[in-house]
C-alpha cells in the first residue's frame, strides 16, 4: 500500500515539474528607469526600442524623457538617422507637455539632412515646469529603401532647460534599431 502511494506521488510530482515552465522576462518600458537595458536617470529615450518595417511605410517612434531630478520647462532634442533608408514624415508633440489644461506649450522641428530637431517650450507664467517621466513627441518616419539603421539622440546638441534657463545634465539615451525589409 505505502508503495502505491510513493509511486502516485512520485508521478504526480514529476508532472508538476516537468509542466512548469519558468519564463525569462524581459522588461522593455521606456519610462522606466529600473528597465533592463535602460540609460541612468534623466535620459531620452525611444519607444520601441527595435522595429521592422516595409519599404514605403510609415511607423512611429516615440521620444521619452526619464525622470529628471529637477523640474524642466523645456527641451531641445536632436534625432540622428540614416537618411538614405529613412526619411522624416511628420512629427506631433508627446502628452506629456501636451496634456496641461492651462496651456499649450511651443512645439517646433527643424529637419537636417540627417538629423530632426525638436524643440518644445512652456511660454506661459501660469506653467512654467514640469517634472517627472514622460511622452515628448511622436515621429513618423518612412522606410525608403532596405537596411538596417540605427535612430539615436546627439548628446552632445540636445538639452533639457529649467523654467530659470538653466541647462540640465541629461545622463544618458537609449536609441532604436529599425529594418526596413
Amino acid at each position: 500500500m505505502v508503495s502505491i502511494q510513493f509511486r502516485s506521488l512520485f508521478w504526480i510530482g514529476a508532472l508538476f515539474f516537468v509542466s512548469c515552465t519558468i519564463y525569462e522576462i524581459e522588461l522593455d518600458n521606456p519610462v522606466d528607469s529600473e528597465a533592463e537595458n535602460n540609460p541612468d536617470p534623466p535620459a531620452l529615450v525611444f519607444h520601441p526600442k527595435d522595429t521592422t518595417v516595409s519599404v514605403n511605410s510609415i511607423f512611429t517612434l516615440s521620444a521619452h524623457i526619464v525622470q529628471p531630478d529637477t523640474g524642466y520647462a523645456g527641451a531641445h532634442l536632436n534625432v540622428i538617422y540614416d537618411s538614405s533608408i529613412l526619411e522624416v514624415d511628420t512629427l506631433f508633440p508627446g502628452i506629456f507637455f501636451t496634456d496641461s489644461s492651462s496651456t499649450t506649450p511651443l512645439f517646433v522641428w527643424d529637419q537636417n539632412e540627417e538629423s530632426v530637431d525638436i524643440y518644445i517650450y512652456f511660454l506661459d507664467s501660469s506653467i512654467t515646469s514640469l517634472s517627472g517621466t514622460g511622452h515628448i513627441a511622436d515621429i513618423q518616419f518612412i522606410g525608403i529603401s532596405a537596411g538596417k539603421t540605427t535612430i539615436e539622440y546627439d548628446l552632445e546638441s540636445c538639452e533639457l532647460v529649467s523654467s530659470q534657463d538653466e541647462s540640465m545634465i541629461i545622463n544618458g539615451k537609449r536609441g532604436c534599431l529599425v529594418t526596413v525589409q
